[in-house]
């Protein structure tokens, strides 16, 4: 009769390939968590680059939109207002321009707003505050070259008035993205 307590060489390796087997599956694990940060950061590192390759598109859209050289053939398809005589309808015609410029660069417009959500979910929301600042800034030009192009300026500020708008959409600072 054998010993029921003695351990032969099958029982034996059978437990070490149990451990070792163990041992792979556990380094595996962390090989995937390991892999699946990388992952994310070079998602981080993807956005942020598309990031900054916007902000430096942003400095000089800015350039070109707020550009106050205008040629006659950015507005020469500006319709005229009744009984509008050639002096008001060229005092009009850099603003018009100026509206015509941001549609032109809609598709800058467009990217960056594609862009803010995943640069929010990577890196939190606060960091997204540069967005906020670019589309305020083009809120500012629009609606300022707005009224200046459609609607007059009337009132005993007037002349203030329309100083503050036209430093809006030419005389802003340059754009920045911290």
């Amino acid at each position: 009769m054998t010993d029921p307590w003695a351990f032969g060489w099958t029982p034996l390796l059978t437990i070490i390939g149990f451990f070792v087997t163990i041992g792979i599956a556990y380094s595996g694990f962390r090989t995937f968590e390991r892999w699946k940060r990388e992952k994310i950061e070079e998602k981080r590192i993807d956005i942020a680059i598309e990031a900054l390759e916007l902000a430096y598109d942003c400095q000089e859209v800015f350039e070109v939109i707020r550009n106050p050289g205008t040629l006659g053939s950015e507005y020469a398809d500006m319709p005229r207002r009744d009984r509008e005589d050639d002096g008001e309808w060229n005092q009009r015609g850099p603003f018009y321009a100026t509206l015509k410029r941001v549609q032109a660069h809609a598709d800058f417009f467009e990217r960056l707003a594609k862009l803010r959500p995943r640069y929010m979910a990577l890196f939190g929301v606060p960091a997204a505050d540069s967005f906020k600042l670019i589309r305020e800034a083009r809120a500012f030009v629009v609606v300022s070259a707005q009224h200046l192009c459609y609607r007059p300026i009337v009132g005993p500020d007037a002349q203030n008035q329309r100083t503050r708008m036209e430093c809006e959409n030419w005389c802003a600072g340059r754009m920045s993205m911290n």
